[in-house]
């Protein structure tokens, strides 16, 4: 499970403006879709108090609204990738405050598994670091390897293919996943390496794309003994 904080990143003098105009104000974001849903229970409470401000938010993904925050295409971006060094320094006037917190999970569909304990114990399956790897560098292909079955021993796995589900746009949720797999392996971290967009087809063989974090979940929930995050 790898961690992130969600920044939203605001262009200073957009939000002097706004603040201080007493006139009709409409502010404009971008970016990760994780917060989405937070944002926008955020501004119906915020347009309900504020009747003369209308925030809207746009899900490109977090590459996207890194983007356009960097264009001055929209007044506050967020995103799970935090600015580099180097954009700092390119755009002073750009500032980043952490809102979010939240986790990346494995996710996976998985209907022809049985389980042989007792109906008290909840059926998850297990992953440790070295079976996570094994799937992510495309060692591991299918339900029932030997990694997967000895840390579910009482749990029967399907000898089926494991369809691999990865986000197709940039994205701050890939960043930190392939991040936290950078860390564990040095072959990860040397094939695929930390990356809001990275280069699948350098470790695996197989697997799809989809956009935003909807798109990979939807996939998942769709598709039987598919794997995502």
């Amino acid at each position: 499970m790898a961690w992130r904080v969600v920044a939203v990143i605001t262009c200073a003098t957009s939000w002097t403006w706004a603040t201080v105009s007493a006139n009709a104000v409409t502010l404009i974001g971008a970016g990760a879709s994780f917060p989405a849903s937070v944002y926008g229970e955020a501004m119906s409470a915020y347009a309900q108090a504020t009747a003369n401000v209308t925030v809207t938010y746009n899900s490109f993904g977090s590459g996207s609204g890194l983007c356009r925050i960097q264009n001055a295409s929209v007044d506050f971006a967020c995103s799970d990738a935090l600015l580099n060094d180097t954009a700092y320094a390119a755009y002073p006037d750009l500032q980043m405050y952490p809102v979010i917190a939240g986790a990346v999970a494995l996710v996976y569909n998985l209907p022809d598994s049985t389980y042989s304990g007792t109906a008290t114990v909840l059926k998850f399956l297990k992953f440790d670091a070295n079976a996570l790897l094994g799937v992510f560098l495309g060692n591991i292909t299918r339900w029932n390897d030997a990694a997967i079955t000895a840390l579910n021993p009482t749990m029967t796995l399907p000898n089926e293919l494991i369809k691999i589900v990865v986000r197709q746009d940039s994205s701050g949720t890939t960043e930190a996943w392939t991040s936290a797999l950078s860390t564990m392996n040095a072959s990860f971290a040397s094939g695929v390496g930390t990356s809001k967009l990275p280069d699948w087809s350098a470790v695996l063989s197989s697997y799809v794309t989809r956009s935003q974090g909807i798109g990979v979940t939807s996939y998942v929930k769709a598709t039987n003994y598919s794997l995502g995050y």
